[in-house]
This record gives C-alpha cells, sequence and structure tokens, in this order.
C-alpha cells in the first residue's frame, strides 16, 4: 500500500484559503475567497450546540468575539456553496 502518494488526495484550495485561530477572548478567520461567494461560521460547543455563526466577509480577517464564553474546547465550521472546513479551538 502507497500512503504518502501525492496524487491520491487532492488538497481542497477553500482549506488553504482559510485560517481560523484565537487569540486574546477573539476569534479570527482570514478568508482568501477568489470566486467571491458568501461564507459563514458557525462555532459550536463541546456538546454540539451551536454557540455563534457569522457572515465571513471575502479577502479580510474577520473577528468574532468570545469574551462570553466559557473555557473549553469548541468547534467550528466554515461553509461556503459547495465546499467547508471543520476544526477545532481551545478558548481559555
Amino acid at each position: 500500500m502507497i500512503y504518502n502518494n501525492p496524487v491520491s488526495v487532492k488538497e481542497n484550495d477553500f482549506d488553504k484559503n482559510v485560517k481560523v485561530y484565537f487569540y486574546d477572548k477573539t476569534i479570527y478567520v482570514d478568508f482568501l475567497n477568489k470566486n467571491n461567494e458568501s461564507s459563514i461560521i458557525e462555532i459550536y460547543n463541546a456538546t454540539g450546540q451551536l454557540v455563534a455563526t457569522q457572515q465571513i466577509e471575502n479577502n479580510l480577517v474577520n473577528k468574532i468575539d468570545v469574551s462570553s464564553f466559557k473555557s473549553g474546547i469548541y468547534m467550528y465550521k466554515v461553509s461556503g456553496k459547495s465546499q467547508g472546513k471543520f476544526g477545532k479551538l481551545f478558548i481559555d
């Protein structure tokens, strides 16, 4: 079996163009969208409840204030018309 074959897995441009990170009670979404489709970010707590949602502006660093969130692990989903990116963040 070949596991490291670069032809076997195609990297999604959407994944490369979306960067999500947390710093100082704020989630930052850096989004470079070449096709100008509208996108949103949804943030879920550890029990799967939707706790925040926000429209993402193209080609900008978007900020989401999470100072009212309790410390813990949160999941996020950034989605456009036909693509998405999922991940998790630890908010302290």
